[in-house]
């Protein structure tokens, strides 16, 4: 933005006659810095998919790696955002269920499972209590661990 104010202050400095070119011209675009993410070679994911972790991790572990996600949709996954019905495709591509988050610029998105991932997702739904309907979160440590570790508890 800074840099288009500039050239743009140039032009109208020589339209007005106050220098005979702009002085922008002599100034370079600073160039950008050829930084890309890389994503984990194959055995590098193998290492870190092999990581023994408490179920919790696991799980966020496991929608990262295999829905492309970033962290804030994934922590606000509800209950009522999974659905386990099996998608079929007319190529014969079948997928075990979706998860429904909200991703980049708020947009709605629906992410397909992979078989691996429905295993872990259904265990963990099934231990999370749902008092309340699809309000609680998919992705959070049941309440007795959290009493336990000295975390926030719900209506405490």
């Amino acid at each position: 933005m800074r840099r288009a104010f500039d050239l743009a202050f140039g032009r109208w400095g020589v339209r007005k006659g106050v220098w005979a070119a702009n002085p922008m011209d002599a100034i370079r675009r600073p160039s950008k810095p050829e930084h890309l993410p890389r994503s984990f070679a194959p055995e590098e994911m193998r290492r870190i998919m092999v990581l023994e972790l408490p179920p919790i991790e696991r799980l966020v572990r496991t929608l990262l790696c295999y829905t492309g996600l970033r962290v804030i949709p994934i922590c606000q996954i509800k209950v009522g955002d999974l659905s386990f019905d099996e998608l079929r495709y007319d190529n014969g591509a079948t997928f075990p269920g979706t998860i429904q988050t909200i991703g980049k610029g708020a947009k709605p998105l629906v992410t397909l499972m992979r078989p691996a991932l429905k295993g872990l997702v259904f265990a963990n739904t099934s231990n999370t209590r749902t008092g309340r309907g699809t309000r609680d979160c998919c992705v959070t440590r049941p309440r007795s661990r959290a009493r336990r570790w000295g975390g926030p508890t719900r209506g405490a």
